[in-house]
């Protein structure tokens, strides 16, 4: 029979080893590159309207910006996970600013004021566009947010991401590329 000052060694060990499992569990960052997000758009689907507004209260749609490949970011400044994602969505527009790419990121019904306050903290705004009547809801974001659509140069939808994804990885560049050619 084993002493007492045995078995509290090996339980005192069998705690060690999970605590250091645990520990470098929680210390690898998650990849936000999460692939399974990116879906094939159901090409019998139609690209549905869309009109939003720059943060100077100028009008656009999906047609404005035909002829590029264009990444539409549904998101809010309330969202963690969309928040998360700001700064791979940005990064990927800079790593194609001088092709035919352009970055479109609606916030969804927040105001002017909410909007204009948190694009202080990104390191571009320019691409930051408003939804405040909620006018995308049940055809364009029809989940949750973030939810992001990425279209070809003619306007259709080709991959949908449901859920934070790191923009600028080698995977989702690569998609864009490909659509971009």
């Amino acid at each position: 029979m084993e002493s007492l000052n045995n078995v509290c060694q090996r339980i005192l060990f069998l705690f060690t080893i999970i605590g250091l499992l645990t520990i470098s569990l929680i210390s690898v960052k998650p990849s936000l590159a999460n692939q399974k997000n990116l879906k094939n758009w159901d090409s019998t689907k139609r690209t549905p309207p869309l009109l939003f507004e720059n943060r100077k209260g100028a009008k656009f749609s999906i047609k404005t910006f035909r002829g590029n490949v264009i990444v539409i970011n549904f998101w809010a400044s309330w969202c963690a996970p969309c928040v998360k994602e700001i700064p791979s969505l940005i990064d990927l527009a800079d790593s194609f600013q001088n092709k035919p790419f352009k970055l479109i990121m609606v916030n969804f019904g927040e105001s002017l004021d909410k909007v204009n306050k948190f694009s202080k903290k990104l390191s571009s705004a320019k691409d930051v566009y408003l939804d405040k009547k909620k006018l995308s809801n049940d055809v364009w974001v029809t989940r949750g947010l973030p939810i992001t659509y990425i279209l070809d140069k003619k306007g259709n939808i080709k991959h949908v991401a449901l859920g934070e994804l790191s923009w600028n990885s080698p995977e989702v560049k690569k998609v864009i590329q490909q659509l971009i050619r």
